[in-house]
């Protein structure tokens, strides 16, 4: 992303769908050097996967956007919350609350 662009963002977005999980903390801290808060707001990795981008993101100080392509991103759209991931849902309800420390070997393989 241009620095011209960045310096007047109030936050920096990113889609890590391409993404190997092995990236994200070398592109999160990339975009964390502007100061600015860096906000996944796009990923459409789900299972296992998902929950490891999850972690590897928060572990990163970087949120994470939820995008379950299959249940939830086409017409007619289907949401039904946990079932949808319940891997993903679970590491969702651990982060978030508070004194939870992310189990290492969960991400280890992508660090």
């Amino acid at each position: 992303m241009p620095d011209s662009i960045v310096q007047v963002a109030d936050f920096v977005t990113i889609h890590f769908n391409t993404t190997r999980l092995e990236k994200y903390g070398e592109r999160i801290n990339a975009l964390k050097k502007s100061g600015k808060p860096v906000i996944c707001n796009e990923d459409d990795k789900t299972g296992k996967e998902g929950a490891a981008a999850l972690a590897l993101s928060v572990i990163n100080g970087c949120s994470w956007g939820y995008m379950h392509v299959e249940k939830n991103q086409t017409i007619p759209f289907k949401f039904e919350g946990v079932k949808d991931d319940t891997l993903v849902y679970d590491m969702m309800k651990k982060v978030t609350t508070p004194g939870y420390k992310i189990d290492e070997g969960f991400y280890s393989d992508y660090k």
